[in-house]
């Protein structure tokens, strides 16, 4: 009875995943879909950072986690403004510049 129940909450979560997933989806899509209305190609900054960066010879550094991972995280969210704290976003960023950052000799 209680591995029927974890199985069913297991069930409910990843429907709720799911619903989330297909929420983000479409609102990229309308995102993009306005961006190309208003003239402009979604994703062309990354590659102008691209070029420019192999035009002074930097190293380029891709950094991207599994959609999935973003879903899960974002469907755990008790608030949806949550996502847009700057506070959280400043703090993500930080530690994302920290873990792809080597470590200095002192």
């Amino acid at each position: 009875a209680e591995d029927a129940l974890v199985r069913r909450e297991q069930l409910k979560r990843e429907a709720e995943l799911m619903r989330s997933t297909q929420t983000v989806d479409r609102v990229l899509r309308g995102v993009y879909s306005m961006l190309r209305r208003a003239g402009m190609t979604p994703g062309c900054d990354f590659v102008a950072a691209v070029d420019a960066a192999r035009c002074v010879g930097a190293r380029i550094v891709l950094g991207d986690r599994d959609a999935f991972t973003t879903m899960e995280q974002i469907a755990g969210l008790r608030d949806v403004r949550q996502a847009f704290d700057s506070q959280q976003i400043i703090e993500g960023a930080r530690q994302l510049v920290q873990s792809i950052t080597p470590a200095s000799d002192g």
